[in-house]
């Protein structure tokens, strides 16, 4: 009887015109030359948009002697996830060996293109910058207040079904991870940026400042491509001096300040990567409509804060965070 795995979708060279989505097998149910996927992309879906859905065949791709097995496909003016339109894909998949099916899947994946250019975060070619509001969980009532009020959920290890919620939905999430214990945390990492990095909500993880020397390179490096298009992120202490050169190998910051406060004037030169403002004073999160309103005086406080005392002119804080 097949059982069910969990395949590693990656979105390869993209365009508006074409998208090349690779698709692994992560379980390690079926090795050698003979395993293959087969399966089939259905879609676009978008519960905010009428989209005509079409039916891409997975090729299966070679498999070395010893491999996981792979596939691919060529979606042709595909339909990328974006918070405006939260459009999603049906893979439906099998696990072939030896001709038999030992695994099967039957999930939503989603294409997000998302980067950094200078000091801002970028969402499928325009500047985004979030403005998060601290939750426990996407909430199974209520998302339509969380889009009207134009906010991005901040969530400490978000769980599947908050991540599929968001991603059908169309809510950006910023997750904040847990450090996993010690012996092989770098592992244990680089397999929880892979698992966010798979759903196309989940715009930046963020590891707690707490994370040793080391560790988040050691992450970064063993998931490596399989991430995506997730950005990663590190917690700093804004009340004291930006770090020194070589910054963490992150592509940006999360700037805890408590709350009502300003950061160190170490700030007023800022890093060379994009940093996001976060007021996080601890206890029970603010119900989402406070927590965004102080996201908007959490970013007038800083660009007042950015004019005072110095002939430099101000610079744009990535995001507000406010929990």
């Amino acid at each position: 009887m097949a059982v069910g795995f969990e395949p590693l979708v990656l979105l390869g060279r993209a365009s508006e015109e074409r998208a090349e989505l690779l698709v692994i097998d992560r379980s390690g149910k079926a090795r050698g030359e003979g395993v293959r996927i087969e399966g089939r992309l259905t879609g676009p879906d978008c519960r905010r948009a009428n989209m005509l859905p079409t039916v891409i065949r997975l090729e299966p791709l070679a498999t070395p002697a010893g491999g996981v097995a792979m596939a691919g496909a060529v979606l042709t003016e595909p339909a990328y996830w974006h918070p405006e339109v939260p459009a999603r894909y049906r893979l439906q998949a099998r696990l072939i060996l030896a001709g038999c099916e030992v695994a099967s899947c039957d999930r939503w994946v989603g294409m997000r293109r998302s980067g950094v250019r200078g000091r801002s975060l970028w969402l499928e070619g325009r500047r985004f910058v979030p403005r998060g509001v601290g939750l426990e969980a996407v909430p199974e009532a209520g998302v339509g207040d969380l889009r009207m009020l134009g906010a991005t959920a901040w969530i400490p290890d978000p769980d599947a079904a908050s991540c599929a919620r968001a991603a059908a939905e169309g809510i950006v999430v910023i997750a904040r991870v847990t450090l996993p214990p010690v012996p092989a945390a770098g592992a244990a990492l680089g397999e929880r940026l892979t698992d966010l990095g798979g759903c196309p909500a989940v715009l930046l993880a963020v590891v707690p400042a707490a994370a040793p020397d080391g560790l988040v390179g050691d992450a970064l490096a063993l998931a490596g491509r399989r991430r995506g298009t997730l950005l990663v992120a590190q917690e700093v202490d804004a009340t004291r001096p930006p770090p020194p050169d070589p910054l963490p190998p992150v592509d940006c910051l999360v700037a805890l300040l408590p709350r009502g406060s300003v950061p160190h004037a170490g700030w007023r030169l800022p890093p060379p990567v994009p940093v996001v403002a976060a007021w996080e004073p601890g206890g029970e999160p603010l119900p989402p409509a406070v927590a965004r309103a102080d996201c908007d005086r959490l970013q007038a406080l800083l660009a007042g804060w950015g004019q005072e005392g110095s002939a430099r002119p101000a610079w744009d804080w990535a995001g507000y965070l406010v929990r």
